[in-house]
Order: C-alpha cells, then structure tokens, then sequence
C-alpha cells in the first residue's frame, strides 16, 4: 500500500497519477488538518480522495504498519519519524534546492535574498530536517519581480514534473540517491519569520525594501502594509534620498513616495479588484499604468480570476498579448481549473473569431489541460465548434 501524504495541487495530481497507473486500492492518503475538503487557491487532497473513493488515515493509523510499500510527503504539515515505517521507503519533495533552505518558509527566503535559481527536490526522508539522501531534482529560475506566491506556484509546477520523472522508479526501488553536502547548507525554523505580526522594516535600502514586500506578499494568506495600506509593487527612482530612511513625502489613493537608505521609492497600494473590473475597457497606456497596482501580472482575486483570464473572456487580444510579454501563465486557471484557452474559446465561438485562440495556441496554450472535473477543451466543444477552431 501506498500513502501520501500532503495538500495542494502536488499531493492531489499524486493521488491522480498514482491511481491511473496502479489503482485506487493501492493508495490511501493522509490530508493536513487543515485540509476541509474544499478547493480553494489550491486543490483538497481531501476532496479528491472522496470523490474518487480512496480511503483517508491519520498518520498514527499507518505508523508501524508491514503493508506500507511506499510514503510520499508533500507538502505534509508534520515530521515523519522514518522508523516508524518499517520498510524503509520514505520521501518528501522539499521546496528548494537542498541542501539550501532547509525547514520553512523556503517561498519567502529566496525572494528576499534576490536568488535567481531555485529547486524542488526528492529526497529520503531521515531523522533530520531535510537532511536525507537526495533522489533527484529540478532547477528553475526566478524572475527578479516574482513575489513569493509566483516562487510557490513555480515549485508546485516544477514538483509534479519532478513527481512524474521518478514515481515508477520510487515504486519499483530502481533508483539511486546521494548524500547532501554540507556546504552551502542552510535551514530556516518556523520561528524566523512571525507572519501574524509582519513589520516591514524600512530602514534599509531600496533594494532591500523591495525584497521585503516581494517576500512578504503572497495574496492568499498576507500582503504587506505601508503606511496601514496592502502594498503589492515599489518602484526605485533615480533620486538619492535626502530625508530619513521610512519618511513619506508624497501620498495619494494610489501609492505613497518615501525615503530609504538610498534612493526614494514609490509604493503602490493594492487595487486588484477595481483593476479587473476596469480591464475590458482600458486602453493600453491605461492599462499598463494601472498594472503597478496589482501584485504582479499572475495576481488573482478571491475567485482565481487573473488579468490574462479576463482579458481572454472578454475578447481583449491586445491586452492578452502585452500581458504575455510581460510573463503571464498562458495556461492560467481559475480556482475550478478553467484555462485561460476555455475562456477564450467561448468569446471566439460567439464572435465567430478565432484570432485570439491562435495567440494563444502560438504562445504554448495546452488543448488538453484538465480542469479540476477532469475535463479538456475538447470536452467542451461540439463537432462544429471543433471544426470552427480547428486543433
């Protein structure tokens, strides 16, 4: 028997994989407590074992039990103790490229410390803290204007190839491993960062206080405020700063300019809602100008509706376009897994243009992502509709 262990989009494509390849009875899972059997930014691991009639433990129910062939950890909430499961088989995929970032919080880290590289990496789980034998691995980059949520999102993605290149190798046992090193080794504990008090320090420079509201934003659960106001985009001027670090010195309903160590900044207070609401109609300039406001191109609202979902269901092909220039996720999805290319089908398909579905097909838009009902676009479409789009 297997089990996984975890919650969020890793742990539920795991399950999936895992019982189309071996069966639903192979497999059982263990969801976090947190885990309320609702999708929401993420999937519930939860959910998708009841829906599809796999069988849910604690975690107390598989230790020190003979039939466990194989434990997966991702993103799971507690420490596993190896020798509790007799076999041996134990893993984790970890979200950063051991031996760096050991422990918490490995979204926020790289981010502030301005890191251009990151890993998610398969490891045996040991009596330590991200300390075992390294399996395999996966390297990405991070963009210098990526928030922490974007750096989780990349790991999510990353971690499922990752899952995916190695899962039969897992079950069989065919594979092999090799011990950390220990240079450049770091771990981080859950008492480094208090997320229930976040204080930005504005004492330091404008780089670092840019690091600062990158890290610390991750819509889901936080954003960070500035002069009590959710900040989500800072920009560095060119002008030295002649007044104390932290000072404001201009202020409007959209952002606040203030003094660093070193340059004076402009900080951009959160407008996400008024700005999708206002997306069908602006202009470009407009459009470009208002986009300081959101946290990032990716930024989604409490429904999973980002720029580029909105700019597809409404048929803007050039706001489509200036959004992927700037690093929009082609294959966006909402909080139910509709794509970026479902939306845009159903404004081709009433407006009988397709030129917008081509933009997206020529920018790697995958016709057979699934949502979260399991289905594809072509699921979607009529005889005639397929005919008219043509994939």
């Amino acid at each position: 028997m297997m089990v996984i262990a975890g919650k969020n989009n890793i742990a539920v494509h795991a399950l999936e994989a895992i019982v189309r390849k071996f069966g639903r009875q192979s497999v059982v899972v263990i969801p976090n407590k947190s885990d309320d059997g609702k999708d929401y930014w993420q999937r519930s691991l939860r959910k998708k074992a009841e829906e599809i009639g796999v069988q849910i433990f604690s975690l107390s129910e598989v230790e020190n039990r003979g039939d466990i062939s194989l434990f997966l950890s991702l993103e799971y909430e507690s420490i596993i103790k190896p020798q509790k499961l007799p076999n041996g088989r134990v893993f984790n995929i970890h979200f950063s490229d051991l031996p760096d970032y050991k422990g918490m919080y490995t979204s926020f880290w790289p981010i502030i410390n301005g890191d251009s590289v990151a890993a998610v990496t398969l490891h045996k789980i040991d009596h330590g803290i991200d300390t075992g034998d390294i399996v395999g691995k996966r390297k990405f980059s991070i963009s210098s204007l990526d928030r922490s949520l974007d750096l989780y999102e990349k790991y999510i993605k990353n971690s499922i190839i990752l899952f995916d290149e190695h899962i039969d190798a897992l079950v069989s046992g065919d594979f092999t491993s090799s011990p950390q090193d220990s240079e450049m080794s770091r771990y981080y504990s859950k008492a480094s960062i208090d997320y229930s008090n976040v204080v930005v320090d504005k004492k330091v420079t404008a780089w670092q206080l840019k690091r600062q509201l990158y890290a610390y934003s991750f819509r889901p659960f936080q954003l960070p405020l500035i002069e009590g106001r959710s900040a989500v985009e800072i920009e560095i001027t060119n002008q030295r700063s002649l007044l104390a670090p932290g000072c404001v010195f201009d202020r409007s309903d959209y952002h606040v300019c203030m003094s660093t160590i070193d340059y004076d900044v402009k900080i951009y207070f959160d407008m996400l809602e008024i700005f999708l609401s206002e997306l069908p109609n602006m202009c470009l300039g407009e459009f470009n100008e208002k986009l300081k406001n959101i946290a990032g191109v990716n930024d989604k609202n409490g429904n999973g509706w980002s720029p580029i979902i909105v700019a597809a269901y409404h048929g803007r092909t050039d706001l489509l376009c200036e959004l992927l220039s700037l690093g929009a996720n082609v294959n966006d999805q909402n909080f139910k897994g509709t794509s970026v290319l479902m939306y845009a089908k159903d404004f081709c398909l009433k407006h009988q243009d397709r030129s917008m579905f081509d933009v997206l097909l020529d920018n790697g838009a995958d016709i057979n992502l699934l949502d979260y009902k399991g289905k594809k676009l072509d699921d979607y479409l009529s005889s005639d509709e397929r005919e008219f789009l043509r994939f």
